[in-house]
């Protein structure tokens, strides 16, 4: 495939930069996060989105100790046989999708 079109660059930074507040708003401690907007109990599905978003844009901690602590909350919320994350839907605040 032989590309006739000259392609511009694009500026994302102010996408990534929006993206990178919405997850910081949903911050409750390093590694850890609500999955709804104001939330006040860490979530399994909100950690491990928020590491998958902060990573994607190439902010994912770097400093050691808040690294460790994300890596930790992670851990901590799969189960250890299946590696999966499980959220309790019975005690969830989400709205319900049935």
């Amino acid at each position: 495939l032989i590309w006739r079109y000259k392609i511009k660059s694009l500026n994302i930074n102010p996408i990534i930069n929006k993206i990178h507040r919405v997850v910081q708003n949903h911050k409750l401690a390093p590694g850890s996060y609500a999955r709804m907007l104001n939330g006040t109990i860490p979530n399994p599905y909100g950690c491990a989105d928020a590491a998958n978003i902060l990573y994607t844009i190439g902010a994912f901690p770097k400093e050691a100790h808040e690294r460790a602590e994300s890596v930790h909350i992670l851990r901590a919320m799969q189960d250890p046989k299946t590696g999966l994350f499980v959220e309790n839907t019975e005690d969830s605040t989400l709205p319900s999708m049935r």
